[in-house]
């Protein structure tokens, strides 16, 4: 029996405890081998664990351990002439874990298993935080370049999210699964940071609030590459995120896209192949990325788009407006603002317009006497055609040069209009509520012109 307490230069930096020790057992020696054996009751523990980082202001904690407590059991064989052989198991218990203001664990535990020798080392560990499961690690090989693969399969989202963990969006899910794979070959156990690894991640039937906006059957499949400290997407050719609905005033449905990330400093995010359902149609982006860059345009291509539900968006007093349209609009940004140019609109099928009772209509038939007979022609237009070129200024009003060619019953007579419309695009997206996100991103460089 062994019952000692080491300081150890090795942890200096990481805790100015010394180590306790507790070894039972026995050593046996025969003509070819000596067979150490470890019973159960014996272990290694160590009290209050930090990583800090320097910095100028002063050391700032990022990870502190109350304490951790490993408890050994099993054999160690060391042959003659040969290298030594373990079968172990060790049983972690990593107390009062702390990330300051992102993570509070009260019990981390991990379980191994240890076989094998230096030349063939096989490690299996399986992980858990407060009895969440969260994952398997699997070390193989020759122990100074060690195959390493760490995965998960269908954990529980809502489990997950049952840790005391503080995320950076407000998330109150009811349902969803994580999947996980890293895995790669170390080559250098001095800089392992930068070991090469191939990650995949998948999310699967995930319902439920995000930022008080309602998600139902979100589903993403990502694969990524690790190498040189630069985290990068594989290919794909097909949508790898798709959204049942997205829950807000103005309803998404069948969101596919697929995406791509990049990450060396700055996250970098690609989408291709963007679209959905809205507003009675739908709406196509072919690509887009993140941050935008100057000179970056993002075309929005509508279709079918229902003008009865774009007005109910921005209800007007006695004005409607039915049929629907399409065209795509072609959003610029020049590293400050965004613009509009060359947009268009156009109806597919034909529809009725109707300003009947609107006090500001009103009001200019009663100050313009050229005016009234416009008007009086649109309080019951069929129309069969459409159109607006489309433009935007970088207050965010939209200009729509229109051309309206119909016919009004009750006059008895063949209308053709051409209108100067202008329209706040930025109450509008306001009101549609997209995402908040995407919202606050475009809302916020309108709003500093």
């Amino acid at each position: 029996m062994l019952n000692s307490s080491l300081k150890l230069s090795a942890i200096n930096n990481f805790t100015s405890e010394a180590v306790e020790i507790m070894l039972q057992g026995s050593i046996r020696q025969t003509q070819h081998e000596t067979l150490i054996n470890i019973t159960e009751n014996s272990f290694l523990s160590n009290n209050n664990i930090a990583i800090v980082s320097e910095q100028n202001s002063g050391n700032k904690k990022l990870l502190s351990i109350k304490n951790i407590k490993n408890r050994l059991q099993g054999d160690i064989r060391i042959p003659d002439q040969q290298a030594f052989s373990l079968n172990l198991t060790i049983d972690s218990v990593a107390s009062k874990l702390q990330v300051p203001k992102q993570l509070n664990i009260n019990k981390l535990t991990l379980n191994s298993n240890i076989t094998g020798n230096v030349n063939n080392i096989q490690i299996t560990t399986l992980a858990s935080a407060d009895s969440v499961p969260l994952g398997t690690l699997a070390i193989s090989g020759a122990i100074e370049k060690p195959h390493i693969a760490l995965t998960a399969k269908v954990l529980s989202l809502t489990d997950l999210l049952s840790l005391n963990m503080q995320l950076p969006v407000k998330v109150a899910l009811v349902d969803g699964t994580l999947s996980y794979s890293v895995t790669g070959q170390v080559s250098d156990l001095s800089n392992i940071v930068n070991t090469p690894l191939v990650i995949s991640l998948t999310v699967a039937s995930v319902s439920g609030e995000v930022e008080d906006i309602w998600l139902q059957e979100l589903n993403w499949q990502q694969n990524f590459n690790y190498q040189n400290a630069k985290l990068t997407t594989q290919h794909s050719v097909e949508e790898n995120l798709t959204v049942a609905l997205i829950d807000t005033p103005t309803p998404i449905a069948k969101l596919s896209v697929n995406t791509a990330l990049s990450y060396q400093k700055d996250f970098k995010i690609t989408a291709s192949q963007l679209k959905g359902n809205i507003l009675g149609g739908s709406f196509a982006i072919p690509n887009i990325q993140w941050p935008l860059e100057h000179s970056h345009s993002v075309d929005v291509q509508l279709t079918s788009i229902d003008l009865e539900q774009v007005l109910a968006l921005d209800k007007k007093q006695g004005i409607v407006v039915t049929g629907s349209v399409s065209g795509q609009l072609p959003i610029i940004f020049d590293g400050e603002k965004y613009t509009m140019e060359k947009g268009e609109l156009h109806n597919v099928t034909h529809g009725l317009i109707q300003v009947m009772n609107n006090p500001a209509v009103e009001e200019l038939k009663a100050n313009n006497s050229q005016l009234q007979l416009a008007f009086d022609a649109l309080q019951n237009l069929h129309y069969h055609q459409l159109s607006s070129d489309v433009s935007m200024a970088d207050d965010g009003y939209m200009l729509l040069a229109t051309v309206i060619k119909g016919r009004n019953p009750d006059i008895d007579n063949d209308v053709n209009l051409n209108l100067n419309l202008s329209y706040d695009l930025l109450g509008l997206l306001e009101s549609m509520s997209i995402t908040e996100q995407f919202e606050e991103r475009i809302i916020k460089g309108l709003q500093k012109h």
